[in-house]
């Protein structure tokens, strides 16, 4: 048993060595209890339509659970555990023995129905996360208030000259405090030196406390800085408060103090100030850390009134599953009300006070947090996952092993792999965990990529140390290819798309700042060792060049994740009548998907978007779909067209190569996009980890599979270690051999 909160004393040695009675309740682990707490906490929080587990703080509880059921020893107590962290939400809920029976139901519900609204969970993917989109999650008959907008994050920033701080060390302090009645927020500084060699970025850990606590970023700002801003983030649907913030600069041995706007709050005067976005309230409050004011941070909200869909459970239904360690549980899915109150039957009484969370854990170094931070995550992905079916992967299987890895866990970091491991099963693209801790790795500034089957340096900047096409062997004395195994095994998505991630943002290089990568090396067959400064610089892609151009013989270049909308549409003329033009979609696109319509030549109206619609645990009633349903659009691009890909275009750029290769707009040159597709659904677990994931089930035009697959190339290319050596982008050649006709 792993101690932790204030656990029961154990038995003595002649308690413990006296022979057990014939009915003895079976021992259980730590694993066995905290699995069972696992596969209850889900069906409890996203399915029991109860007012009290629709207003809980299940990350809080999360916690406290985990305290309580793992003080257990034996099948009874646990069992006794989770009924008692449960019934004061679900007081319907009966866990017992495996091979006992269950309540009967015929008390849990009211003799007479008559006049009564059935009470069910509807949940349109889920409905629970950081941030609003297609998502939503409510009771039938019962209104639910919801955070309003897409952005989960908050940002307060306010820019001050660097002329007087280039080179040297800078500071940023202010005190941060969770707001009690919406704890479901955590706060980070954000400190960012400006300069043309790239951002130069620190911040805080994430803090969740409901308590005033000082928050602190350090940089050393780069001589050619121009401005350094300072601020700081408000992540998910809670609030807090900010105040007294103080930036300072270290001359000597001393910090002194750099002159800011209104940091303290304590007049109306916010001009300096910039707020972002608009689905959040800034406003100066009485409750300060110093002085008279502070500045309240919160998530708008919206009252979600009508019911989501017309499929709902049945009145007084009811679902009974195995929790393993021997238990089972029964759990209504409906019950019945009359105006706000629901009613129960009988057999039920009132159910036992809420519990005081307040005290509860919340920071991650707290081993009931790091596991509690494990069953979330499990549990979301275990109840609203669109991509299982694409997928082949035992999630049973998947919480044994991560509830195994964080019962190891010794700080927050090693949570942290646990979760990148977890999320790393779902084989999703989007899937990511930002940790609670800020995060200080720098990189050697160069792009890389497999090229031939070796790791081949792409792009880089003046001075680095490295040159493109170098040949790397080792990283720090490790083979290149083992480093590339160790790290894609914590990046969730397909080999192309952990390629890209590990390899074409240098992740594969990442320490701690001040360190410098030794990398053994071949540079034009000649082996070398390399020392390389590792940094925070913005590399340009390989094979940079002006967005949109004519390359020859009239055949045009348009670089869809560069160039803009705007000036795309006062070339569309030119574009319409080129006997070519190649599109490059190796990036993300930057809102330029309304091309596609200048290359239809019939109306669109597939729906290729399906969010889940789920009234009960393990079952999809039915999708809800969605399309863009573009129209063609005059002027028609009529040339040939060719369209440039592979594994680092993900989620809008494969909506967009999706109607390429659904509508055959073009040739496809290059490989298989990232296979991820669908809007993201952040959200945050108990100890202050952002997960974020796919949240809808996304398909090719014709229905088949997209998921783990992505766009299929009518015309597989690579590199060349020589061509890249030659400075040659050999897929925009074959993209324009195949405009060519060739």
């Amino acid at each position: 048993m792993v101690c932790l909160a204030a656990c029961a004393p154990r038995p003595s040695d002649a308690t413990a060595m006296a022979p057990a009675p014939a009915s003895a309740s079976p021992s259980t682990t730590d694993l066995e209890e905290l699995s069972a707490l696992a596969r209850l906490y889900g069906h409890v929080r996203f399915f029991h339509p109860s007012d009290e587990a629709a207003t809980a703080d299940w990350n809080t509880l999360a916690v406290h659970a985990v305290q309580r059921v793992t003080q257990a020893t034996n099948r009874d107590e646990l069992a006794a555990a989770l009924e008692e962290v449960f019934h004061p939400f679900a007081p319907t809920l009966d866990v017992y023995a495996q091979g006992q029976h269950p309540r009967d139901a015929a008390g849990l519900f009211p003799a007479s129905t008559q006049g009564l609204d059935v009470v069910a969970w509807q949940h349109l993917g889920f409905g629970f996360g950081d941030m609003r989109s297609v998502y939503a999650s409510k009771r039938t008959h019962r209104p639910r208030e919801m955070p309003r907008g897409h952005q989960p994050v908050a940002t307060l920033e306010q820019v001050v000259d660097a002329t007087a701080l280039a080179g040297k060390a800078v500071r940023l302090r202010a005190w941060a405090q969770v707001d009690p009645e919406r704890l479901q927020a955590n706060v980070r500084l954000q400190l960012q030196a400006m300069a043309d060699s790239g951002p130069l970025r620190a911040g805080s850990d994430a803090y969740l406390s409901p308590r005033w606590a000082e928050l602190m970023a350090e940089l050393t700002v780069p001589p050619d800085a121009e401005a350094v801003s300072i601020g700081v983030a408000v992540a998910g649907p809670g609030a807090a408060w900010v105040d007294d913030f103080v930036l300072e600069v270290r001359e000597g041995n001393a910090w002194t103090p750099v002159p800011i706007d209104n940091g303290d709050f304590e007049t109306d005067a916010l001009a300096s100030w910039k707020f972002g976005p608009a689905n959040f309230h800034h406003q100066i409050v009485p409750t300060a850390h110093g002085g008279k004011g502070g500045l309240w941070i919160a998530r708008r909200i919206d009252s979600l009134t009508d019911d989501l869909f017309e499929e709902r459970p049945q009145g007084g239904e009811l679902m009974d599953e195995s929790l393993g360690a021997g238990l089972r549980f029964q759990l209504p899915l409906s019950l019945y009300g009359r105006d706000a109150q629901i009613v129960n039957g009988v057999d039920v009484g009132a159910p036992p006070p809420l519990p005081d969370l307040l005290g509860t854990p919340r920071e991650a170094d707290d081993p009931a947090v790091r596991l509690a931070a494990v069953i979330v995550a499990w549990s979301v992905f275990e109840h609203f996952y669109p991509y299982f079916v694409d997928i082949d992967v035992d999630w049973s299987a998947q919480l044994q092993a991560s509830l195994t890895d964080a019962l190891d866990d010794e700080s927050p970091a090693d949570t942290h792999r646990t979760l990148q491991r977890l999320v790393a099963a779902l084989v999703d693209g989007h899937g990511s965990v930002r940790p609670p801790f800020a995060r200080t790795d720098v990189f050697v500034p160069a792009r890389f990529d497999v090229v031939e089957g070796q790791v081949v340096v792409m792009s880089t900047i003046e001075g680095s140390g490295v040159q493109v096409g170098d040949v790397v062997l080792t990283i720090d004395g490790v083979d290149v290819q083992a480093r590339l195994q160790e790290r894609m095994a914590l990046v969730s998505g397909t080999p192309q798309w952990r390629t890209f991630r590990a390899l074409g943002w240098s992740q594969i290089t990442a320490a701690a700042p001040g360190t410098k990568a030794r990398l053994e090396i071949v540079r034009a067959g000649t082996p070398m060792t390399l020392t390389v400064d590792r940094r925070d610089a913005r590399v340009p892609a390989p094979f940079e060049r002006e967005p949109i151009g004519e390359l020859e013989n009239g055949i045009w270049y348009v670089d869809l994740g560069k160039a803009a909308w705007t000036d795309i549409a006062a070339k569309i003329d030119v574009l319409a009548s080129a006997p070519g033009v190649v599109f490059d979609l190796r990036g993300y696109p930057n809102g330029t998907h309304p091309i596609l319509a200048h290359l239809l030549t019939v109306a669109d109206s597939d729906e290729w978007m399906f969010t889940a619609k789920k009234i009960r645990p393990g079952v999809v009633e039915g999708w809800e779909g969605a399309g863009w349903h573009l129209q063609p659009a005059q002027p028609h691009i009529s040339g040939k067209v060719a369209f440039i890909t592979g594994g680092g275009a993900i989620s809008y750029a494969e909506s967009v190569m999706g109607y390429v290769e659904g509508y055959q707009l073009g040739e496809i040159v290059g490989g298989h996009t990232a296979g991820a597709n669908g809007n993201i659904n952040p959200f945050t677990t108990p100890g202050g980890y952002t997960i974020t994931s796919t949240g809808m089930r996304v398909t090719k035009h014709d229905g088949t599979r997209h998921h783990g697959v992505g766009v299929t190339p009518t015309i597989e290319a690579a590199p060349t270690v020589a061509g890249v050596l030659a400075g040659r982008d050999e897929l925009l050649e074959r993209a324009v051999a195949a405009v060519r006709g060739e």
